[in-house]
């Protein structure tokens, strides 16, 4: 791993120097208000840091079907491809290539392709191309790369199967019995050295071996009150205090559940006033997550530690709910949060950071306030020397 990639990584460690508050959050820039609006569902765009430059961009589709993307630190738009699609743009994920160091672009559409993009600011090119109008039943937003394997859903609310791809565009395997596909992601276990497969559904959480294809665990939640339709997002994993805790947030319930990854064990269930439409992970204490539906705030922050809502988020256009949330953590300067919701508006967030005049003001009171309780002390110690002499 080169030097670069090694600091990139540093950053994102959650030690003292990365210590920043989540709860300071506040709007930074409204970026784009054209993104598709036809589909309900989450990762219609991606923040990223790029391996080439270290600069922070975020990249989604607009209604001209052109690849657009946005540079965080210059503020500025440009188009990466033009007519990517034939049809709406359905998703936009980003994934790193470790092997090649590059950042690939993820698209699927409504015109029934899946295509991979190596990114590179200028003289981005497509790489894959998935024609899958002969096998579809309905493809949603949650084709994405998992150990250098497309792994592209198909699903109708009865059943759903998923057929894996390696990058020459030949399939190289299916996992079948799926239901009702809402989400899919992949997690690597560093040791067993591992990749896993995590499929949400209505019912709950799918995990199989990536390497084998076989299934893992189930997570299903019980219901006392079991409706005719739930639905589950997307499953994160995360590691604190040496496990492994999958989180799964539900769509339909007030409802995020944490499991044990390695026994199937249900740890902590946290109950919420709406469903939740996506989530991120700040760090393992923090969870960002936006609601399904209109109440009073949109978006969350969810402090794990204490199972409690430890802050509420209103947007500005209170006619749209969100579909959904992502999070940066670039070192110490740039933290960034981004949120779409239905109407296709973009919105960045930036970590509040104080005034330096304040800190330095913060920082001379702590040091007078040091000084002159050394002096009291020097002054009492004296004091009683002088004291004690005179009783002699």
């Amino acid at each position: 791993m080169s030097s670069s990639l090694i600091k990139e990584k540093e950053k994102y460690r959650n030690n003292l120097k990365n210590k920043n508050d989540p709860r300071n959050f506040q709007i930074y820039k409204t970026i784009s208000n054209d993104i598709f609006n036809r589909n309900y569902y989450n990762n219609r765009a991606c923040i990223f840091v790029y391996c080439n430059d270290n600069q922070i961009y975020i990249v989604y589709g607009v209604k001209s079907l052109d690849l657009e993307c946005y540079d965080v630190i210059k503020e500025k738009k440009f188009i990466i491809m033009k007519k990517l699609h034939r049809d709406s743009f359905d998703s936009c994920r980003q994934f790193y290539d470790k092997d090649k160091n590059r950042n690939l672009i993820l698209t699927s559409s409504f015109d029934e392709h899946v295509k991979v993009i190596n990114f590179k600011k200028q003289e981005s090119e497509i790489i894959i191309d998935l024609n899958l109008e002969s096998r579809i039943i309905l493809i949603i937003n949650t084709a994405c790369l998992i150990n250098n394997k497309i792994l592209v859903p198909f699903s109708n609310i009865k059943s759903g199967i998923i057929e894996l791809y390696n990058m020459n565009s030949v399939k190289t395997g299916k996992i079948e019995q799926c239901g009702f596909i809402l989400g899919l992601s992949g997690y690597y276990w560093k040791k067993i050295k591992k990749y896993f497969i995590i499929i949400a559904n209505l019912d709950g959480i799918l995990a199989y071996q990536e390497d084998d294809i076989t299934l893992y665990k189930k997570f299903i939640p019980t219901f006392q009150d079991k409706k005719e339709f739930n639905g589950f997002d997307e499953g994160y994993i995360f590691e604190k205090n040496n496990t492994l805790i999958l989180i799964v947030p539900c769509f339909y319930y007030g409802y995020l559940f944490f499991w044990d990854f390695v026994n199937g064990c249900l740890i902590n269930k946290i109950s919420l006033d709406s469903g939740l439409s996506d989530i991120c992970i700040w760090d393992n204490n923090y969870i960002f997550a936006s609601l399904n539906k209109g109440i009073d705030y949109d978006f969350i922050l969810i402090n794990t530690k204490y199972s409690k809502i430890e802050k509420t988020f209103i947007e500005k256009d209170e006619e749209s709910r969100l579909c959904g949330i992502k999070v940066l953590r670039s070192g110490t300067e740039h933290n960034f949060l981004i949120t779409f919701n239905m109407e296709g508006k973009l919105n960045l967030y930036k970590i509040k950071k104080p005034k330096k005049l304040i800190k330095s003001i913060y920082m001379i009171t702590i040091w007078i306030i040091i000084i002159f309780s050394m002096l009291y002390i020097l002054r009492n110690i004296f004091k009683y020397k002088i004291i004690g002499n005179n009783i002699y």
